[in-house]
């Protein structure tokens, strides 16, 4: 695994695929996360507004009084839903105080009955019982769609009556998801450009300086005779011309120590060869049983290894 890690081309590789993925990682979710936070501060302030456009169209006196005994109640029912198709909305519910549902647009016949999300959404209903317009967080329905509910305050007077719930699709949520699907396939192909680009650039980096490589222990192995070819037009080049340069000068300096080294032979095979032929006479000079003889004899012996050295 470490030698694997130590190749150049996979540090290329492994640096450039982390670089992406940290910018596009990281940038992406900065935009992700811009993209949501102004989607919810448009549709929150769009609910804020949707619900008090349909509270300002109520009568807080006319709405304290209707019952479903009364013609006025299917009048304020019919009301409301034309406010419903009118803002796009689907379900308008305006409830009291204490959570009985006064008009439903989703369920006519659902007067004093408790409005369902009391209990999820009560602080945003209290605030609009304080009198402050609010909304509630996104949620989805029984058919797994995304909807928000802006609340807003029916007055009667300067009392707080009862409050006006109005659903409204949240349509950003798809775009958003969207959006994150889009950044997912971006940073995917963003890894796999950078895979190829890093492949191809390693590729143009670390073929040269293989071919560096080999031209090296060729000349550590003594192989002076070919020139340096690298196929590479950069630093990598130079130094492929740099390499053939000191081949040359090796084989040179071979040379010149193969002169030498011949010259240096001859002259001292010269005087070895002066050395033996006259210690050759003296030893045909002497007498066989001559014990001196036998030292000139060692002395042609010694000339003669000295000679196979050389």
């Amino acid at each position: 695994m470490n030698f694997i890690f130590n190749r150049i081309g996979v540090r290329i590789v492994v640096s450039f695929c982390a670089l992406v993925l940290l910018l596009v990682g990281g940038g992406g979710w900065s935009l992700y996360r811009l993209a949501v936070d102004q989607f919810e501060r448009q549709m929150a302030d769009h609910l804020v507004s949707v619900s008090v456009l349909v509270s300002e169209g109520l009568d807080g006196d006319v709405v304290g009084h209707i019952h479903p005994q009364y013609g006025l109640y299917q009048r304020m029912l019919a009301h409301i839903e034309k406010q419903r198709d009118r803002v796009g909305a689907a379900r308008i519910v305006v409830f009291g105080r204490e959570g009985k549902r006064l008009l439903d647009t989703a369920a006519p016949h659902a007067f004093g009955l408790p409005y369902t999300r009391f209990a999820y959404d009560r602080q945003e209903i209290e605030r609009a019982c304080q009198g402050m317009p609010t909304h509630s967080v996104a949620f989805y329905d029984e058919t797994g769609m995304p909807f928000q509910t802006g609340y807003a305050p029916l007055f009667r007077g300067d009392t707080v009556l009862a409050v006006v719930a109005v659903d409204l699709g949240v349509g950003f949520v798809t775009a958003v998801e969207v959006f994150r699907q889009s950044l997912y396939l971006l940073g995917f192909v963003g890894v796999f450009l950078t895979v190829v680009v890093g492949f191809v650039l390693s590729k143009t980096l670390t073929r040269p300086i293989g071919e560096l490589v080999r031209w090296a222990q060729q000349i550590g192995q003594g192989n002076l005779d070919q020139s340096v070819v690298v196929t590479a037009k950069d630093e990598l080049g130079e130094l492929g011309k740099t390499l053939d340069v000191m081949r040359q000068q090796l084989a040179d300096r071979d040379e010149q120590l193969r002169q030498m080294l011949g010259g240096v032979a001859h002259e001292i095979r010269n005087p070895l060869g002066g050395i033996e032929l006259y210690a050759g006479f003296i030893a045909d000079d002497l007498d066989k049983n001559d014990s001196r003889r036998e030292h000139i004899l060692k002395v042609i012996a010694e000339v003669r290894n000295l000679n196979q050295v050389i």
